[in-house]
């Protein structure tokens, strides 16, 4: 409960420094309609016995704190690429396209020129886009030496995503796949949880601690560590959940696909698209 009330305090500071004033006070007066000192013991109590009003609370700061740090730019027009593999009709055809020529994204092939959107984001693709993410498309690590690294090397195979990996992972952002001999795993697929982790230290800085989890999803538990990422996440709007069934399931380690990661992105930056 400590935790969670440092958290809160954070949240409303963090949306007052925003200019949110007015909604904050709306929203205390909302769940905290009256002090202890502004009652007597024979009023009615003034806040909810059980937590469900504090998580509307919660979830909804959290919205307005998403909208506000997440300004639209003007729409952009989406642009003919000419994907073999990614048809007109694709879900995140404009998505896909528009990164590919802001410079957050790169195809799998160039000829024939190929996305291959259902493939999974390896760890080192996911590198160089949130990389692009945090720092800018058209930023560059200021990183020479990633011999850290047991499996990534700035001479080897994955040499074109070693600084991104690297510079991630000295800013707090993104963790490696074994700690106790600090490997990377490149080729890895890159999970949902990973992305989470990812965004959420992004938007909210690298020492970040998610709010206590409350039992959202079916198919994690609620006295995981990760669950109380998948459920920020899912609660912010930045990643929902993986099945279409009656039961609500975040599947934390399946894989990020490359157009997933795209409308991801999307969403994180607050793009619009034509």
């Amino acid at each position: 409960n400590w935790r969670r009330g440092m958290q809160d305090y954070e949240y409303l500071w963090l949306a007052q420094e925003l200019g949110l004033g007015s909604e904050v006070e709306r929203l205390v007066d909302q769940i905290v309609p009256a002090a202890l000192w502004d009652a007597s013991r024979d009023d009615p109590i003034s806040w909810p016995s059980r937590g469900y009003g504090f998580e509307t609370i919660r979830q909804e700061l959290a919205e307005l704190i998403s909208e506000e740090t997440s300004t639209p730019q003007d729409p952009l027009p989406s642009k003919d690429v000419n994907f073999q593999d990614v048809s007109e009709n694709h879900p995140y055809r404009s998505q896909i396209e528009s990164l590919y020529h802001l410079g957050y994204f790169s195809g799998c092939s160039q000829a024939p020129l190929a996305f291959c959107p259902e493939r999974p984001l390896s760890r080192a693709e996911g590198a160089v886009l949130f990389g692009r993410v945090v720092y800018g498309p058209t930023a560059e690590p200021d990183i020479q030496d990633t011999a850290d690294f047991e499996d990534l090397s700035p001479s080897g195979n994955h040499s074109w995503a070693a600084p991104w990996a690297f510079q991630l992972w000295l800013g707090g952002f993104l963790d490696p796949c074994l700690n106790e001999s600090l490997k990377f795993c490149p080729d890895n697929p890159m999970t949902r949880l990973d992305s989470v982790q990812i965004t959420l230290r992004w938007i909210f800085g690298p020492n970040y601690v998610p709010p206590e989890a409350k039992g959202l999803f079916t198919d994690i538990s609620i006295h995981w560590w990760g669950t109380g990422w998948m459920e920020e996440a899912y609660m912010m709007g930045i990643l929902g959940h993986c099945e279409n069934s009656g039961a609500l399931r975040s599947c934390p380690y399946a894989s990020l696909t490359r157009g997933e990661a795209a409308a991801m992105v999307v969403r994180l930056l607050g793009l619009e698209f034509q």
